[in-house]
């Protein structure tokens, strides 16, 4: 990476950062001097880009390209729709997934006077007294920790009853807010710090430590606000109204346009909302480009900001002149930067763009959802459970060592897999973590067609018979676990062999398949083709390095998941160590079946779905471990799965029930599913109860062909 590419990016996280929402076509035309058709427009965030695009190009000359202090092409700004449609989009699910899950009692009483104030608005008081409630609930070891003093910048409320709300800070930090009845549903950036920031903070001092005894160690960025965060690039808002920003900005100041396609998109939610995208460009001419233009979408309060003024003050002149609407009032001010004059893009790529990482980003699928934004409530229906730390957990675990019948040939290569183009890593994830604990519960019985030959589970089982309709747009352990359920148990992959894998390998992939473009992803699902002797236990959750290294330590294989950066996709050998939160260009899944110490290093040992040659050595490659980098250390997940006759892995109950209490109260414990004050909720919600609390509910899931077990 060159020190002009890193200093872009530092200058990207310390800008004001970017927000979307979903620009589509109006029903007058854009460019339209029709004063009715303008008229109509005023009151629809989705047109207010383009009315202000076209209002400016009648008062002003074309806005002009300036360049920030760090050396960018800056074009704009002009006025874009507010942050809270943006918030509101990505939250949909989450808030779902919340209400879902509320235990509500009509008869309720308010003695909280903040709380009071939301059964009808939102006001800062309240939030600062919700948020404090949510950390003592959900992470105390926060508690406590002011990290802004909040005003209102916007608000509204839904036809569920649930408020939603964009604060800011005095240090113009934004932070979104969805609450319904006393409880936040849906927090932007996440309420609590969570894992992934409190394990870097402690990995900052222990890397310094490191330094101290001349160890080469990698000392991750602490970050107050958001962090680099993949976006969908062919459904999310924010790609979209990005994509729109540079197409207008160029017919407008270049007076040509380029064909875009989208290789990955990320966003940072700091002081507003900053959008990167990496793109492949095509010229008029034909020439190929490739390069990383950001999108800052701003806050601005009083609409004669300094800093929009100083970068182009000319557009921000005549725009403040149409005199903007109440909505435009509370909308986002966009801005386009490029390393390299707009008008001249298509004559060569940003210096600082690795076009190896555009080529494997082309011939590989990035499939991890939970991982992009507003795709992070798909794995809520798993229970989470805690994990002691495995005192005596020895310094380094292998499974290819330890189970040598189970990973044929050298270094185990034979079971390494490739997904093709297809975005299927979710379920190749699954399905090589299961087929490692398939095997390793019988040592080999069960799992074998012969000593150089391993069974494998079925990947297209898991594409085809999952009711999410999952595939090679990407998935979650959630989507997996459903198609095991529903199929009554594993799959082999022999009788139900993978029909996306995109084109001839040594190809490189280059000719994708055809018949997996949508659902049921090449072949229809055929229900109750489980494997007689092999056993699925469920899916749940765990968060940690001492829980993960005490599990695999137990022969457990684990599907964890991670963001994706440039860097890693051309890694070889050595321990993989970062940076972290640059470059990130999407969310992929991969199975941990060992751990490590390599020349001072902590590594976890990955088994990845890009086969033999793809990545890493012979596909299994080391990956620093301690630090969340990426966020492999939050949220992987414990494929229960054992062969008929073999040693049944333990089952478990959740932290809590998976329902919250009434009137905003804590989580319910599975301790209290039973016989608490709600009655017997394993009765009641068996769907939710049951999953997360097995053992109370008396409900540990045994699925397959065998017949014990539900």
């Amino acid at each position: 990476m060159t020190a002009a590419r890193t200093c872009m990016l530092c200058v990207l996280l310390a800008l004001p950062s970017a927000a979307h929402a979903e620009v589509e076509e109006a029903a007058c035309d854009a460019t339209s001097d029709d004063p009715a058709c303008l008229a109509n427009m005023d009151d629809d965030p989705v047109n207010l880009l383009q009315k202000a695009v076209h209002l400016h190009s009648r008062v002003a000359e074309p806005p002009k390209q300036r360049r920030t202090a760090s050396g960018a092409y800056s074009y704009g700004p002009l006025r874009a729709p507010p942050a809270l449609k943006y918030f509101r989009h990505w939250a949909r699910g989450k808030v779902a997934s919340g209400i879902s899950r509320e235990l509500v009692v009509e008869a309720h009483v308010r003695t909280d006077e903040a709380l009071v104030q939301l059964e009808t608005a939102m006001t800062a008081t309240a939030a600062d007294a919700l948020l404090s409630r949510f950390r003592k609930h959900n992470c105390p070891e926060t508690e406590g920790r002011s990290v802004a003093t909040w005003a209102v910048h916007d608000r509204d409320e839904d036809a569920e009853g649930v408020q939603h709300a964009v604060l800011r800070s005095r240090e113009g930090v934004i932070q979104y807010l969805a609450t319904r009845r006393g409880r936040v549903l849906a927090a932007d950036p996440p309420a609590c710090r969570g894992p992934s920031l409190l394990a870097k903070k402690a990995a900052s001092k222990a890397a310094g430590k490191d330094k101290e005894k001349g160890m080469n160690a990698t000392e991750p960025e602490v970050k107050v606000s958001g962090e680099p965060k993949p976006l969908d690039k062919e459904s999310d808002p924010l790609v979209k109204d990005c994509e729109k920003l540079f197409h207008r900005t160029a017919k407008d100041v270049c007076h040509k346009d380029f064909k875009m396609e989208v290789l990955s998109a990320v966003v940072v939610v700091i002081d507003g909302l900053a959008t990167q995208l990496f793109v492949k460009l095509t010229g008029p001419n034909g020439t190929e480009t490739l390069h990383e233009p950001r999108c800052l979408f701003q806050v601005s309060t009083n609409h004669t900001d300094a800093t929009l003024l100083q970068l182009s003050p000319v557009v921000e002149q005549d725009i403040a002149n149409l005199q903007p609407t109440d909505l435009e009032k509370r909308g986002l001010h966009a801005t386009l930067e490029l390393t390299v004059p707009l008008c001249s893009a298509d004559d060569h790529s940003d210096a600082g763009v690795d076009e190896d990482s555009a080529t494997n980003l082309l011939q590989r699928g990035m499939g991890e959802l939970s991982l992009y934004k507003g795709f992070e409530h798909v794995n809520d229906r798993l229970p989470r459970i805690h994990v002691p730390r495995r005192a005596d957990a020895p310094m380094n675990f292998d499974m290819r060592t330890e189970y040598p019948a189970c990973f044929p040939d050298q270094d185990g290569k034979e079971v390494v897999r490739n997904q093709g183009k297809c975005g299927s890593c979710w379920a190749f994830a699954t399905s090589s973590a299961t087929m490692n604990n398939l095997c390793v519960s019988g040592v080999g019985l069960e799992a074998l067609a012969n000593p150089q030959d391993r069974y494998e589970v079925s990947v297209q089982q898991i594409l085809s018979c999952n009711s999410d309709k999952s595939g090679c747009e990407g998935g979650c352990a959630a989507s997996a676990d459903q198609a095991m359920r529903r199929n009554g148990g594993i799959a082999m992959e022999r009788y139900f062999p993978y029909k996306c894998g995109a084109g001839d390998p040594h190809k490189h992939f280059e000719e994708a398949s055809a018949t997996c473009g949508a659902f049921p992803w090449g072949r229809a699902c055929q229900e109750r083709s489980a494997e007689a002797s092999w056993m699925w236990g469920g899916a749940s959750v765990v968060s940690g390095e001492d829980a993960m290294k005490s599990l695999i330590s137990n022969s457990q294989s684990l599907y964890v998941s991670f963001k994706v950066s440039q860097k890693f996709m051309n890694h070889k050998d050595g321990v993989y160590t970062g940076p972290d939160g640059t470059n990130i260009v999407g969310g992929h899944a991969v199975v941990a079946m060992g751990y490590g110490v390599e020349d001072g290093t902590n590594y976890w040992l990955l088994q990845n779905s890009w086969g033999v040659a793809g990545w890493g050595v012979n596909g299994f490659g080391k990956f620093l471990r301690g630090y969340d980098l990426h966020g492999i250390e939050t949220n992987a997940y414990i494929l229960r799965a054992w062969v008929d006759g073999g040693e049944v892995p333990p089952c478990k109950d959740g932290q809590s029930s998976g329902l919250n209490g009434a009137n905003g109260g804590p989580p319910i414990l599975c301790g209290e599913a039973k016989t608490g004050s709600y009655g017997d909720l394993c009765a009641q919600s068996p769907d939710v109860v049951g999953p997360n609390c097995p053992i109370t509910c008396g409900v540990c899931p045994a699925v397959g062909p065998s017949g014990y077990g539900k």
